[in-house]
């Protein structure tokens, strides 16, 4: 398979049509949940954007059925999540584009590898040839496949890199029906593809649990066993496996059969930090701003988190002040604060003057407070914010003020006290992607979106950010970062997770700086005013450049 041959060789010729040169390695991974699935598939893609250039062709089929959604969609714009909770169907997004699908009864391919022979071929002639297997397998079955259309049109593939444009032009037809879907997602010179074949019709389910009217679409999509052919997973693989070695002249290195996906080598915390993550800490350069901080009785989200920024900020005279104490009611499991019932202190009534001393002493032009969620307290300490806010305000010249709440247990009374007193920018972390939400203690992801959008909704500058590296996928990562924006926030930040402890929870990733800039550019893309992301980005570092 060398480099030279043209496109229209690649496309016409009935057998060794190159994909991409050297052996590629066969996967096939059974039946796993949708969730696996697409973390394996991410993990492909991720290893070979890494270094690891090995070419991939991966069969897999899913365990339970599940809904997918595609990459710029919202998934509960498209599925009945309670219903398909309730059913026990998976739903999950996609790294690809396209819409909702239904995976029942079906066998699904994936395969990433270079882009190198498709640089001059537009997107249709891609297509065909990244696809040129899946004619050979329902021709090996006696079906008359064929392509939507005989010519393609020269569109390239569309601006956001994730689909096909004019995708309806590419579908592959039996007896004038749809059959399967196929989508691709192109970055930094790798192609990843995936689609399916159905063999059965279970995927008419499909309109019990993607929202809309949906009827159109089924009865015009064909299945395997509509077009009568019974095939077992099992005898579809082979025939798809052989399909693909013939078309594509490829040598398969090695068979590997992965039941579950192995997380081993995605959940094993790295032993050590990376390069990129070497910042000490100038615990000398502390003395003051503790000794200030003392003095004024006070806590700070600063030493209480551990945050690896404390010597620059406390060296700059900037720290971000935490009322209510020093013990959380919850105990997220990536958090350093400490969890516990609080224990009120004699000088909690004046804290807020205290701050707001503290803020007046040290010159603030831009003051963050905070602190831990307190759901002992009948308003989760709204009130507490709402004083602090209405002190700071006495000082002159005045001030940004900046506040980084709980989400007040969904309360909108306690959140209403808060909102009413105009601080210049309200915060609430959603801290990571639904899929890890477990991971926060008595939070709700929903909930959190809710609490961004009544702030954005009563015109006060909404914030959030989250973490990378407790094992989030691509997808899931821009799922978060379009949710957050559609709540309306306009200000969001990225950082590495760093454990606190040894009994917290693990690491599973160091995400290198490109990643940040990478997830940074596609926030902004999505319509947020400023962003941060970096390894040390948090959610009150340099707080001064939202404002």
């Amino acid at each position: 398979m060398g480099l030279t041959r043209t496109s229209h060789e690649i496309l016409e010729s009935p057998g060794g049509a190159g994909l991409a040169p050297g052996e590629w390695r066969f996967i096939d991974s059974g039946f796993s949940s949708a969730q696996k699935n697409m973390a394996f598939d991410e993990e492909l893609f991720n290893s070979f954007e890494s270094g690891n250039p090995e070419s991939v062709f991966r069969i897999y089929g899913w365990e339970p059925k599940a809904v997918s959604a595609g990459f710029s969609q919202n998934i509960n714009d498209i599925a009945d999540t309670k219903k398909c909770r309730a059913d026990g169907i998976d739903v999950v997004k996609r790294m690809t584009g396209g819409g909702a699908l239904f995976h029942s009864g079906e066998i699904t391919y994936s395969m990433v590898f270079s882009d190198a022979l498709f640089k001059t071929m537009t997107a249709g002639e891609i297509y065909k040839a990244t696809t040129a297997f899946l004619i050979h397998f329902y021709k090996a079955l006696g079906l008359d496949a064929s392509y939507w259309g005989e010519s393609f049109s020269s569109e390239k593939i569309d601006g956001s890199g994730f689909c096909l444009a004019g995708r309806e032009k590419y579908d592959i037809i039996i007896g004038g029906k749809k059959i399967g879907g196929n989508a691709q997602k192109r970055r930094r010179g790798i192609i990843f593809q995936h689609g399916s074949i159905p063999l059965d019709l279970s995927f008419r389910e499909a309109g019990r649990y993607i929202r809309g009217d949906v009827s159109n679409a089924l009865a015009g999509s064909a299945s395997l066993s509509g077009l009568g052919v019974q095939l077992s997973f099992d005898e579809a693989k082979k025939i798809l496996k052989k399909s693909f070695e013939t078309v594509y002249d490829v040598n398969f290195n090695e068979t590997v059969a992965v039941v579950e996906l192995k997380t081993a080598d995605l959940e094993a915390a790295p032993k050590r930090l990376p390069p990129w993550l070497n910042k000490k800490i100038d615990f000398r350069s502390l003395t003051p701003m503790k000794k200030l901080l003392s003095s004024h009785k006070l806590h700070t989200i600063c030493v209480e988190s551990l945050c690896p920024n404390i010597s620059e900020c406390f060296s700059r005279g900037r720290a971000t002040f935490m009322i209510l104490g020093d013990a959380c009611t919850r105990g997220c499991l990536f958090c350093a604060v400490g969890r516990g019932r609080p224990v009120p202190h004699p000088s909690d009534e004046d804290e807020a003057a205290r701050v707001a001393g503290a803020a007046a002493r040290l010159k603030l032009k831009h003051v963050v407070v905070t602190s831990p969620t307190r759901d002992d307290l009948p308003d989760g300490g709204a009130e507490f914010f709402a004083q602090t806010v209405r002190e700071l305000r006495k000082i002159s010249p005045p001030l940004k003020i900046d506040l980084l709440i709980p989400d007040f247990a969904g309360d909108e009374k306690s959140l209403l006290k808060v909102t009413q007193t105009s601080p210049d920018i309200i915060g609430h972390n959603m801290e990571t992607v639904r899929e890890l939400y477990h991971i926060r203690k008595g939070a709700d992801y929903d909930r959190s979106l809710n609490v961004l959008k009544r702030i954005a909704a009563s015109g006060i500058k909404a914030k959030s950010g989250f973490m990378l590296g407790l094992g989030e996928t691509e997808t899931s990562v821009i799922g978060l970062i379009k949710d957050i924006r559609r709540s309306g926030a306009a200000y969001l930040s990225i950082g590495q997770y760093l454990m606190p402890s040894k009994k917290a929870y693990p690491v599973k990733r160091y995400v290198p700086s490109e990643e940040f800039e990478y997830y940074k550019i596609a926030a902004y893309k999505e319509g947020f005013e400023h962003v941060e992301s970096a390894p040390y980005v948090r959610s009150s570092y340099m707080a001064e450049n939202y404002s």
